[in-house]
């Protein structure tokens, strides 16, 4: 197949060739496919369609549709679990919860990419331990400890889904990083910005001005 843009009808016949009798899964997560494919196209890797099709579609199964593209939808496909450890660890510490987010996104990155997960965000502790308001050294071995259990939390839930969905892990991460147009801080920053709505007006803006520290720092 060569590289023209395929217009929405042309993806959506595309990916009922390839699914078959199962192309009613995709239902309202087709934005979702379609981002996949113009990002397959952009890496030059539309071959990689027919394989990553089935993928996506074994990973999004039994869970509630969307109408848009949002890398939300896939993060919390994948975290129930972790979101449920993080309220209960870090319910009325807004800097863990942060944190704890922001351990995720390097998780799945790492992850994705195949390459080491960082063991922390150094450059939140440097501002954590160099701020107005220094934290002490048994407060940053709390952030650590958190980012420590949180990821691990990650990791088991990617590999519970990839057994529990017969899925290949080499495949899903392969999903993950077409998402990300094959670019580590691509997939950071969508990530971080799923976890908006997991703040309150005061506290949104503080989340969201650490944007601009991604993958890996």
């Amino acid at each position: 197949m060569d590289q023209k843009v395929l217009t929405d009808s042309q993806k959506k016949e595309l990916i009922q060739e390839i699914l078959g009798t199962e192309y009613h899964q995709v239902g309202n997560h087709f934005p979702l496919f379609s981002k996949m494919i113009d990002n397959l196209g952009t890496m030059n890797d539309a071959a990689a369609i027919s394989e990553l099709v089935p993928v996506l579609t074994r990973y999004l199964s039994g869970t509630a549709t969307t109408s848009v593209f949002s890398v939300a939808s896939m993060v919390g496909i994948l975290l129930f679990p972790v979101h449920q450890f993080i309220n209960l660890v870090n319910a009325n510490q807004t800097g863990h919860r942060m944190y704890s987010y922001r351990a995720i996104a390097y998780t799945i990155v790492g992850w994705a990419f195949s390459q080491p997960i960082p063991a922390q965000s150094a450059r939140i502790i440097l501002n954590i331990r160099s701020g107005s308001v220094v934290k002490s050294v048994a407060t940053v071995r709390e952030y650590e400890k958190i980012w420590r259990e949180t990821s691990l939390n990650v990791q088991n839930q990617l590999n519970i889904i990839c057994v529990t969905k017969n899925i290949d892990v080499q495949l899903l991460k392969r999903v993950f990083q077409v998402m990300g147009e094959g670019n580590t801080g691509r997939l950071s920053a969508l990530i971080l910005e799923s976890f908006e709505s997991q703040f309150g007006p005061t506290t949104k803006p503080i989340w969201k001005s650490n944007y601009s520290v991604c993958y890996p720092h």
